[in-house]
Parts: structure tokens; C-alpha cells; sequence
């Protein structure tokens, strides 16, 4: 059976409706029309092709690139209905009020003990040997850069005070003031090229890192350094949620419940084709790892996303990016009960 026409979307042209969304327009007449900002992952794509698909709903698609590009659309504008957003951005809005409502999706989930390089001619042996040295990261409120002091600080025992921090881009939250040992990278020069160069002696990246010879992780084995992290904790950090407008669950209670089926819909796929078929992406790469070793690479409800939550409570408030904590079930509204977990 053919899905209803998605009105103004980008790039959809797919348009088969999975049997498992059943119920038409409450109305009758026509889709709810959710504007979004999401970006395109191996557990989304067959919405945003609309493999998965509901005669409830439809979405308008802005293909931001990157995605954390849309991030101050989403708190500082009324562009967008549901929004991917950093996690770190998400607990300092709600510290305040705000009009979107956290939904218990991980939708961008990795380690991060490979996520601090450094220039090997800079001298640097190990994590500890930071203090009084400079580190380059793209915005200090960043996700990637919580996690990677957090384990700095309670893994390697820095003192990340002494640490002379390099941005290069403002924080997405308007009212957020960094620390006086941060401070910003003269106009045009770059994170890669200021590590290359030996002008900063480490860096805090993301999944693209500066490439050379040269450039080599600060935290030795990495990998297996953040497998025996996660053996200890449990934690399988998440970077980036999703959430809705607060309004729109009011005004349709039926909302929730088909969000939370297209997305579990589209999250079983992805991860019967991670067991099923081979692939060279990172991303599948990383994620049918996580599976074969019986980690969950994209927690689904509110149980399976509180590890990692709890943590970035805590860590935010060591950064003063939040001034007090919260807890877990504080940042939830009880309606969101319909994403209920499930097995990976």
C-alpha cells in the first residue's frame, strides 16, 4: 500500500508504508507534517526513505550538513517540530525551561578514548603530561569534548584547569559562557592545521580527524582501552538525542506512540542488516562490533539511555556547563513510557 505524499520534503522518494502502520489520519483528511532535523544514519535512513512510513505522519526533512549546523536553529527559532540535538545542548536548555520534550533515543552513540590526538613532536607520552599544555577542540560545550574530559579527569587524573583550551566556534546555547582558560583561535585558522603545525599540542575530534604521520591517539589503545571502560561502567556514551515540541504531544496524544513505532521499526531493520550483511562503512563497521560482543549500539528507551545520561548530568555539572544536577527521570515526561525498551 502506498504511503500519503510528503508535502515540501527534500530528497524522499520512497514510498512504501510499513504494514505495521496501520491507522489513518485521525482527522480522516491528511498527515500531520512534523518539520525535522535529522540526520541520515543507518537506524534513520528508512524513514528518510520511507521504507518506514505512516499515513499518520510525514516529515519535512532539512538536510542540514553538518547536522550540529541546525542546533541553534533548533533552540533559538520555531523552524523545526523534531530535532536531533547534543545531548550537552539538550541538559542546558531544560535547565532553564524550554518547549521541546527529550525523547529516550540515542540516535548518535560512540566510545570516545579515541577521540583526543596528539602531535607526536609535541612531546606528549600520555594523557597525564597535558597540564600547562594546549588543546584545540570546535566549540568547549561540544559532546565529544564533555566526554573526553570527563575521562581525562576521572580516568587519568588531569588537572584540566592547567589546560590552555583552543575553540574554534561559539557554543549552539547563546547564554553560555566558557571558562577564562578557554579562548578563541584567531579568524581563519583551522583545528587540523594548528595540530600539524605544532601550534596546539593535542586536539579533541570527531569521527574525521586531521590526517599525518604525525597525528596519533593520546590515550594508547584506544579501542580496548574504551572496551574495558565500558566492561567496568556499562556506558556506551551517547552523543546526540532526539526531541519534539512539547505542544504538538498535547495537541495530538496519539504522537508519541507512532513516533515511537517508526523509529523501533527502522532501528530492528538496521540491526537485522548489521548481523545479516557486511559492510565497509564506520559506522556499521563500529555498530556490528558493538552487537557481537552483546553491546546494545543504539539504546531505545528510557532504562537504556539512563547509564549514559546519568554520567553527562555529572559530567556537566564538573564543567560548569550546568550549574546544578538533575536526575534522569526529571528529564523525561511521563508520556514517553511508549518507547519502551527493547532488546538489541
Amino acid at each position: 500500500m502506498a504511503g500519503p505524499p510528503v508535502p515540501h520534503s527534500r530528497g524522499l522518494t520512497t514510498h512504501n508504508t510499513s504494514p505495521s502502520r496501520t491507522l489513518p489520519p485521525p482527522d480522516g483528511l491528511s498527515p500531520l507534517v512534523l518539520r525535522s532535523l535529522l540526520d541520515t544514519y543507518g537506524h534513520t535512513a528508512c524513514l528518510k526513505d520511507r521504507t518506514v512510513a505512516s499515513p499518520r505522519l510525514a516529515f519535512d526533512f532539512d538536510e542540514v550538513r553538518p547536522i550540529y549546523d541546525g542546533f541553534s536553529r533548533t533552540v533559538g527559532t520555531g523552524d523545526f517540530d523534531l530535532s536531533e540535538l547534543a545531548v550537552v545542548l539538550w541538559l542546558q536548555v531544560q535547565s532553564r525551561g524550554t518547549p521541546w520534550m527529550l525523547l529516550p533515543i540515542g540516535l548518535l552513540n560512540r566510545f570516545h578514548h579515541g577521540s583526543i590526538v596528539h602531535n607526536v613532536d609535541r612531546g606528549l607520552r600520555s594523557p597525564g603530561d597535558l597540564a600547562g599544555r594546549t588543546v584545540g577542540v570546535r566549540a568547549y560545550t561540544q559532546t565529544t569534548a564533555v566526554w573526553v574530559r570527563g575521562l581525562l579527569r576521572r580516568e587519568f587524573r588531569v588537572d584540566l584547569d592547567s589546560v590552555r583550551w583552543i575553540t574554534f566556534e561559539d557554543a549552539h546555547d547563546p547564554d553560555h559562557r566558557d571558562p577564562p582558560n578557554v579562548s578563541r583561535a584567531a579568524r581563519g585558522e583551522n583545528l587540523d592545521s594548528m595540530l600539524l603545525d605544532g601550534r596546539l599540542d593535542a586536539a579533541i575530534v570527531a569521527r574525521v580527524r586531521p590526517a599525518g604521520p604525525r597525528i596519533r591517539d593520546l590515550i594508547p589503545d584506544a579501542e580496548a582501552a574504551a572496551l574495558a571502560w565500558h566492561a567496568r561502567t556499562g556506558i556506551l556514551p551517547i552523543n546526540h538525542v532526539l526531541v519534539v515540541r512539547r505542544q504538538l504531544v498535547d495537541d495530538h496524544p496519539w504522537l508519541l506512540a507512532e513516533l515511537a513505532g517508526l523509529f523501533r521499526d527502522c532501528r530492528a531493520r538496521y540491526l537485522e542488516r548489521l548481523r545479516t550483511t557486511p559492510s565497509l562503512e564506520p559506522d556499521d563497521v563500529f555498530r556490528a562490533d558493538l552487537l557481537a560482543r552483546g553491546i546494545d549500539p543504539l539504546p531505545f528507551g528510557v532504562e537504556a539511555v539512563r547509564p549514559a545520561l546519568e554520567l553527562m548530568i555529572e559530567l556537566c555539572v564538573e564543567d560548569g556547563i550546568i550549574a546544578t544536577p538533575v536526575t534522569v527521570d526529571a528529564l523525561f515526561d511521563p508520556r514517553v513510557a511508549v518507547f519502551s525498551d527493547v532488546a538489541a
